[in-house]
């Protein structure tokens, strides 16, 4: 096994050898023109998609396959060049980035992205970065994506859409450039970094759910960055030299911490979880243990909490418990198991052949983890970075039973963005291996790159919302919007804005950003029931009088309790709920204010 760290000065001079052969791009432009015929067909595909076109998916993947395999095997040889290996990172990171910005190309469509786009009105508004969301109570407590795109906006004199698309695209650069540059430093070869990166994007929420305008978005990338100063830091020489790089990690976790709660756990985890490696593996007396900067990082953590986002216990521990306890209820069998490749929602199931895949891709990558494991085993066991990121690539692997159980399953998704980061590693060790046995493989590692990438997006997305909807309708000259856009904007025209309402879950956040209203939706409390039920119960109207909510929008369709697909038109047969769902709001003293035939919306301040 030559890549362990001495091949370093090897890769160097292949690398030299092959710059002068040609050119610090090598074939850095054609991998931009087939990633520009690949976005090109993606394109087409989600024009097709929007018409209802049966066989949209076809280009959907031909372009995925344009962008991907190329820049694979430039990736899996030895010729290109420190520069266009860098280059093709990047390419792939905006690539991808731009796959999803087609989708939906003049608006943000994520319910997410919804939420964090209100607080960003409402900073340029109001002035205050620490504002109030009925949708996501404790996005307004990390304010960090929210200031940071508001302050693009106002000195770039842009739109708040226009400023978060650039910056969530300098993010997803962010990230897959700086475990670019962790990998290649912390084994020593710039192959095994460049398929590195590129498995990475094999995570499930990769391609769609961690690139839209969301406060993770941004904060993966910059704890990446910081993983990258802590091994700068672990393996500097000089004293001034580890200093400035113990400062970038500290500024990098004071940019983390008050932009995503669950990143900044994360980081300190890690941080501690080095530490500790570093002693059982090194002993006491070795060099370069971050205890020093562990606490410096989870002091600053556990002030925010305290100081700044104390809701934050109270917002994350229902989603613990609830985890917790369904996978006890599983394994009690005292709870049915989740339907994988079927969405909760309601959206279309996967189809048989992307199934396949997305199990082929599973199946290669805990193939890439077993051989990466051994490879680490026999040269890097001694590793506290390496060791660790071998142990995190193991726990992606147990994550996958937790995808069986309803409540767990959106847990082992999130924590798939941190564990892959392993995976990655291993993967890349492992096809370096193989390659430098069997150079004429180089083809079939590049399209295993293409097959874990693709198996990530089939299980990360629904297959029916994958490619773009349609968000807009013109006929006879005229702009026809959603149904639940037009009865947002109908509230703030005739009731004014800052009304309190009750709806589903897509209407919910329609109402927030095209109605200006306050809106409550979801289980706790149980406005679902109030607006599902086929009648009113004892304990509906005190919640309602409670809250002081005056107004409540019923919607019959099924797909407004989908916050991923409940803003567009309703593609084919709708599902609608029975109309006593609407009906039981037709009292004496309940105003009928707006019906467009399935949305309705009621002044109900007479049942207070």
């Amino acid at each position: 096994m030559t890549t362990a760290p001495h091949a370093l000065a090897g890769d160097a001079a292949a690398l030299g050898r092959a710059a002068g052969r040609r050119g610090r791009l090598g074939a850095f432009p054609l991998l931009a023109l087939s990633a520009g015929a690949g976005l090109l067909l993606v394109a087409v595909a989600d024009a097709l998609a929007r018409t209802g076109h049966p066989h949209s998916s076809l280009p959907f993947w031909l372009g995925i396959i344009a962008i991907l395999f190329p820049a694979a095997m430039r990736m899996a040889g030895e010729e290109a060049t420190s520069a266009e290996r860098v280059s093709t990172v990047v390419l792939v990171a905006l690539s991808l980035y731009a796959v999803k910005v087609l989708r939906d190309p003049f608006a943000f469509t994520f319910g997410d992205e919804l939420a964090h786009l209100h607080n960003v009105t409402e900073i340029l508004r109001r002035g205050d970065i620490f504002g109030t969301n009925s949708i996501l109570p404790i996005t307004p407590r990390y304010p960090g994506l929210e200031s940071t795109a508001g302050a693009l906006t106002a000195l770039g004199g842009t739109s708040p859409f226009a400023a978060g698309l650039l910056l969530i695209a300098a993010a997803r650069v962010t990230l897959l450039l700086a475990l670019y540059l962790f990998y290649e430093r912390l084994v020593g070869s710039a192959r095994v970094a460049g398929i590195a990166a590129l498995v990475y994007a094999a995570t499930p929420t990769f391609v769609y759910f961690s690139a839209q305008f969301s406060y993770e978005s941004l904060a993966l990338p910059l704890a990446s960055v910081a993983v990258l100063a802590l091994l700068r830091w672990m393996t500097a020489q000089q004293r001034g030299e580890r200093r400035g790089w113990a400062l970038v990690v500290v500024l990098c976790a004071a940019a983390v911490i008050p932009t995503h709660h669950i990143t900044s756990y994360a980081f300190v985890g890690f941080l501690l979880a080095v530490s500790v490696l570093h002693l059982v593996l090194r002993g006491r007396r070795a060099r370069g243990a971050p205890w020093a900067l562990t606490a410096v990082v989870g002091a600053m953590t556990v002030a925010w909490l305290m100081f700044v986002a104390g809701r934050t216990v109270g917002y994350l521990s229902p989603v613990l418990t609830d985890a917790v306890n369904h996978v006890v209820d599983t394994i009690r069998r005292e709870s049915g198991t989740r339907t994988l490749f079927k969405s909760d929602s309601g959206a279309e199931s996967t189809p048989p052949a992307e199934r396949l895949v997305a199990l082929l891709a599973v199946a290669v990558l805990a193939s890439a983890v077993l051989a990466g494991v051994r490879i680490v085993w026999r040269h890097w066991r001694r590793d506290p970075l390496v060791v660790l990121l071998s142990i995190g690539a193991v726990a992606y692997l147990g994550t996958f039973p937790l995808r069986f159980i309803p409540a767990a399953w959106e847990t082992a998704s999130r924590a798939s963005g941190f564990l892959i980061i392993g995976v990655a590693l291993l993967a890349g060790l492992a096809a370096v291996w193989l390659l430098e046995r069997r150079p004429r493989l180089r083809s079939l590692v590049a399209a295993g790159v293409v097959l874990v990438v693709a198996g990530g997006v089939i299980s990360g997305w629904p297959a029916s919302l994958r490619q773009g909807r349609p968000l807009r309708v013109t006929a006879d000259g005229h702009r026809i919007e959603p149904p639940g856009v037009a009865a947002a904007r109908w509230s703030r025209a005739a009731l004014g804005t800052g009304r309190r309402f009750a709806a589903e879950d897509a209407d919910a956040r329609l109402l927030v950003i095209d109605g200006r209203q306050v809106a409550y939706q979801g289980t706790n409390p149980d406005f679902n029931t109030i607006l599902q039920a086929p009648a009113l119960d004892s304990w509906m109207v005190p919640l309602l009088r409670s809250r002081r909510i005056p107004f409540v929008l019923t919607d019959r369709r099924s797909i407004s309790s989908d916050n991923i697909a409940g803003y567009f038109f309703d593609v084919g047969t709708p599902s609608l709920l029975p109309a006593s769902s609407t009906a039981k709001f037709d009292l004496p003293r309940v105003d009928r204010l707006y019906d467009s035939g399935d949305i309705v919306v009621f002044d109900v301040r007479g049942l207070w």
